[in-house]
């Protein structure tokens, strides 16, 4: 149903209540709005929709309406000095002093305006200083940020990020001076950072860090590699069994002989062989 069919319906159904209500024997309140109110029981004076007050003789204004009026219902007339369907665009912009610092603001119509910032001022309200950062652009090198005491230095100086120093950040510094790797390990610089090559036995981005003694099992050709607490409690156990002397009981294959290979942390037990580092294969002279 259209706005204004359903406008007239209930024009006439109001109409109807009125008209129960006289017929009736009641009238409405005193100085109810024969148009904009209505009564359904002596005394009343009910609103139609779009009215309000006492006598249901003021508008209601257009929802949202904020610096406007009425004169008849949903309306929303503007106060002077604004526009806009809800009366919240300022077609003076300037009058309340947007630009800060002694600039000038200039209105471009529409409720806009901008501008024109005083010497040494910037920013949409000229509300920034053009100091030597903004004015000059940054001299900092490698990252560094440009610090002017927001505009008021006189000259710009940087903050510069780890591993770098210098007026302008210019200056790599040597992170490895003192050496921050632990158990001689060897430190490389990388600019911001470094990194630590360790020694065998050690890892971590220091080398404070231990591996177990057998890591990466560094025993060649069929080596098994025990601690050296196992491999002393190993041969021990053996000594007791055979006696200190016993010869090995496994075959040896042409060219190897049994062997044992002693590191700074652990022992290779070693397939029948000549006496070769991690057990690799034998020498000419085996």
């Amino acid at each position: 149903m259209h706005f204004r069919g359903l406008q007239s319906l209930t024009a006439s159904c109001l109409s109807i209540l009125v008209i129960t209500g006289i017929s009736n024997g009641f009238e409405c309140s005193p100085g109810c709005d024969p148009n904009n109110g209505f009564c359904e029981k002596p005394g009343e004076c009910r609103c139609r929709p779009g009215w309000q007050g006492a006598t249901c003789n003021q508008c209601v204004p257009f929802p949202g309406c904020l610096h406007g009026s009425c004169d008849k219902a949903w309306q929303c007339i503007c106060e002077e000095g604004w526009v806009g369907s809800q009366c919240d665009v300022d077609i003076h912009p300037c009058s309340s002093k947007p630009c800060s610092n002694n600039s000038t603001c200039t209105e471009t119509g529409e409720g806009r305006y901008f501008c024109v910032c005083a010497r040494g001022y910037t920013g949409d309200n000229c509300h920034l200083r053009t100091g030597p950062c903004m004015a000059n652009g940054s001299p900092c090198q490698n990252e560094g940020t440009c610090t002017d005491d927001n505009g008021l230095a006189a000259h710009s100086s940087c903050l510069c990020p780890p591993g770098f120093a210098g007026d302008f950040c210019e200056i790599d510094v040597d992170d490895c001076e003192p050496s921050p790797c632990a158990n001689g390990g060897s430190c490389v610089d990388h600019g911001a950072t470094y990194t630590c090559l360790c020694p065998p036995g050690f890892t971590g981005s220091t080398c404070n860090d231990t591996l177990p003694p057998c890591a990466g099992n560094p025993c060649a050709n069929g080596g098994t590699c025990l601690s050296r607490a196992t491999a002393r409690s190993t041969a021990s156990a053996r000594r007791a069994l055979r006696g200190p002397l016993a010869p090995s009981t496994e075959p040896s294959p042409p060219g190897w002989r049994a062997g044992r290979i002693t590191t700074a942390h652990s022992t290779t037990a070693c397939p029948p062989t000549c006496f070769t580092s991690w057990c690799t294969p034998p020498t000419a002279s085996c």
